[in-house]
């Protein structure tokens, strides 16, 4: 009896393998679209695709970038700022030279993550000359940058300890400047509607809010004249990120969010809470679209539509487990709009290059989640109909999901997704497969497996591959031969353009259980 597999789309993997049954439990490089499961896209070196331009940081191994940004000129021209552990790199699309922008003055950086275990032991300029720390293991934050636009102009900081504002005009092609008057030791910064710049932290107030006048980032003390002004966040823990979103601007900490709407002189800025124990510990983890603020913790994701809320996510245990908890604060996050999705790389404990090299990926209009594996520090997802662009471990920089004739590098063996239990009969049966109908659109080769198990956590037999081709064997059954209580699919694509709708198993009842 030919019976329908219609598993949902997305990967839920929370709890057990016998608690996920019925639904994909996990995969690699694969995603659900308009109810098809398909491969994600791939990607190319910018080399062939924009122009000559391809190794962006030429000794990966002392130089990581951790943010890219990009931008359009008044001409129309794009952008790219790449902050990295050693300063700034910026370039046009199509563009032979890779030009340093880092302010005169900026101290080397390491990539990774730094031990505060006592006296001189963390970056030159850090907290106060000659007082030592507590030996205590802990750790400072992962270096990171921030970037925002002043028109097209290119505003820049360190985000934490030492950070000053810079900032950049592109037709000048020199080292970023510092902004005259702008605060210094803040922790994270933004440019608001307004055309304000507001910054979030000081050395010794970590909940101090400063904003200069609209429209002159140099103008910094409140005056009755202008819009420049402060104010201190009551509550604990130093602030991460400043986003917009539609006509609100949400400022997210180690622990709390609070949400600042404009509100004109006299007042200029009033701040509302937006949520407790909500705090984000990667900045670069902060996702905005015109609809919602997304972001992780720990534990959880958290969401901003305006009001704060959980999310809830479908992969948070294989989440929490496979992340390495010292490098939590290398996670960095992209919208790809083309797909609905936000993305969030993060490094596992299996990574061999101590650099972020797994995903997660959230459908926002589907709801459904999603996990697997590709080596990125940084990403900055485009528009509908933009590539997203994102920075390899590598030094390299690529254009992701690319359309048209344009060659892509997709390792087809990493291409799989399984299944959690299928059951007749709640699990009373010994089930027989001896055919499969297969539902592909496939150019290619598509190997399907059964696995078949006796108990929850008993033995595992895998049957197959059964290969499915086009054209030969998409349009009639394929032979298969499995047993057990339960099967499981494991679908593996051989190569980088296939869907699959569902599938159809020939299901045949040899009785049950006494």
């Amino acid at each position: 009896m030919y019976q329908n597999v219609d598993l949902p789309a997305g990967m839920k993997s929370n709890g057990t393998l016998y608690q996920n049954r019925g639904s994909w439990f996990t995969g690699d490089r694969v995603r659900w679209h308009n109810g098809l499961l398909r491969p994600i896209g791939g990607w190319a070196s910018f080399s062939s695709v924009t122009g000559p331009l391809d190794q962006v940081l030429t000794d990966p191994a002392t130089e990581t970038a951790r943010a890219i940004h990009v931008w359009e000129a008044n001409d129309g021209t794009p952008y790219y700022a790449v902050g990295y552990n050693k300063g700034i790199k910026a370039f046009t699309a199509g563009a032979a030279t890779v030009y340093d922008i880092t302010p005169l003055g900026f101290v080397d950086r390491v990539a990774g993550p730094v031990a505060e275990d006592g006296y001189g032991d963390w970056f030159y300029g850090a907290e106060a000359y000659g007082t030592a720390r507590p030996y205590d293991a802990a750790t400072s934050p992962i270096f990171n940058w921030c970037f925002r636009n002043w028109g097209e102009r290119l505003l820049a900081a360190e985000r934490g300890a030492t950070s000053k504002l810079y900032e950049w005009d592109l037709t000048l092609l020199g080292a970023a400047a510092q902004v005259t008057n702008a605060p210094v030791d803040f922790d994270c910064f933004h440019v608001t509607d307004q055309r304000i710049v507001m910054v979030a932290g000081a050395a010794t107030e970590p909940r101090l809010i400063q904003w200069s006048d609209s429209e002159d980032n140099t103008s910094w003390t409140p005056a009755v004249t202008n819009q420049a002004g402060f104010q201190t966040l009551s509550g604990a823990g130093r602030f991460r990120e400043i986003v917009s979103f539609r006509n609100q601007i949400l400022l997210i900490s180690e622990n709390d969010a609070w949400q600042a709407s404009y509100l004109g002189p006299p007042y200029i800025f009033g701040f509302d809470k937006a949520g407790d124990d909500c705090g984000v510990e990667a900045a670069e983890a902060v996702a905005t679209t015109e609809d919602f603020v997304v972001w992780p913790s720990r534990r959880n994701f958290f969401i901003y539509d305006g009001s704060v809320r959980q999310l809830d996510c479908d992969v948070m245990d294989e989440l929490a487990d496979a992340v390495d908890d010292v490098n939590w604060g290398k996670t960095t996050s992209f919208v790809n709009a083309n797909w609905a999705e936000v993305w969030w790389f993060f490094q596992s404990q299996n990574s061999t290059t101590d650099e972020p090299d797994a995903y997660v990926t959230w459908n926002y209009k589907a709801n459904h989640w999603a996990v697997g594996t590709i080596p990125r520090t940084a990403g900055f997802g485009g528009d509908a109909g933009r590539a997203p662009v994102m920075m390899g471990s590598d030094g390299y920089i690529y254009k992701h999901e690319q359309v048209g004739t344009v060659p892509q590098i997709t390792d087809t063996s990493e291409i799989f997704v399984e299944s959690g239990p299928i059951e007749l009969k709640g699990g009373n049966a010994t089930q027989y497969v001896d055919s499969l109908m297969p539902d592909f659109l496939v150019t290619g080769t598509v190997d399907v497996y059964l696995i078949g198990q006796d108990a929850p956590t008993g033995p595992e037999i895998t049957y197959g591959p059964y290969e499915v081709s086009y054209p030969a064997t998409s349009l009639q059954p394929i032979p298969a031969r499995a047993r057990g209580q339960t099967i499981r699919l494991r679908v593996v694509g051989k190569s980088s353009n296939w869907s699959l709708g569902s599938l159809r198993l020939n299901f045949m009842g040899r009785g049950g259980r006494k």
